[in-house]
């Protein structure tokens, strides 16, 4: 099968598992969000100034953010992975990384975390360290932090389904978690990354609804990579 038929699959079993569901998956979606943005602003108003120390703080606090927003982006992978399975499923699970192994997602988060700044670092380094006009300077920062993002989105395919893995094996540890995730990614990494693209043009037609239908095509992404994921361990199954 190509590629396109797969994502195709994929994508109505994904349709089909938010059926009836869906007010709760966006509700979920948007707690997500605002959660992230308070926090992302709090920390953001605690640096002032420019120059290393700055930089250093910004990362630190991008850093603790990120292991944050890891913790929930475990609920929200429950949330999509129960729908997958036709289980009950509520907003607040959006928070049960907190009291089921958060210590292994923060592990992991904290390996997906770094090699995202490792990414961007270049972008960083010339928003903290004046390089000509503030023109040029801007569309380099943007250059490089899309390709910084870019990169990490692609070097992280392989441990896309850490999260999931870790809701089915929460014995594993979290170094278990992502070495069986690459192994299950073995072979798999560009169809994710195919299937990935695939929304971005639903992901630009959201704009023109002032960024409103992009709470359905989150939802919609996630209940993807759930099935992906579903399909992966199907196909393990099989060969075993």
């Amino acid at each position: 099968m190509t590629f396109h038929e797969i994502s195709k699959g994929l994508k109505a079993r994904g349709r089909y598992s938010l059926l009836g569901h869906l007010g709760s998956a966006v509700g979920a979606n948007i707690l997500y969000l605002i959660i992230s943005m308070l926090l992302s602003s709090m920390m953001s108003g605690m640096v002032t100034g420019t120059g290393f120390l700055s930089l250093c703080l910004s990362v630190l606090l991008f850093f603790i953010v990120s292991l944050f927003s890891g913790i929930l982006e475990f609920g929200l992978c429950s949330i999509y992975t129960g729908l997958q399975y036709a289980q009950p499923v509520f907003a607040k699970d959006l928070f049960r990384g907190f009291s089921e192994t958060p210590d292994k997602i923060i592990r992991i988060q904290a390996v997906r975390t770094l090699v995202q700044i490792l990414c961007i670092m270049p972008a960083l380094l010339v928003s903290y360290y004046q390089t000509g006009s503030a023109g040029k300077q801007l569309l380099v920062y943007y250059a490089l932090y899309f390709l910084g993002e870019t990169l990490s989105m692609i070097l992280l395919l392989g441990l896309d389904m850490s999260y999931y893995l870790l809701l089915d094996y929460p014995d594993m540890s979290a170094v278990q978690i992502m070495k069986t995730s690459l192994r299950l990614m073995k072979g798999n990494r560009l169809l994710l990354l195919y299937i990935y693209c695939s929304f971005l043009p639903l992901q630009f037609l959201s704009l023109l609804s002032l960024g409103v239908a992009g709470l359905w095509v989150i939802a919609y992404r996630y209940s993807v990579s759930a099935a992906f994921y579903r399909g992966l361990i199907a196909s393990r199954a099989r060969k075993d």
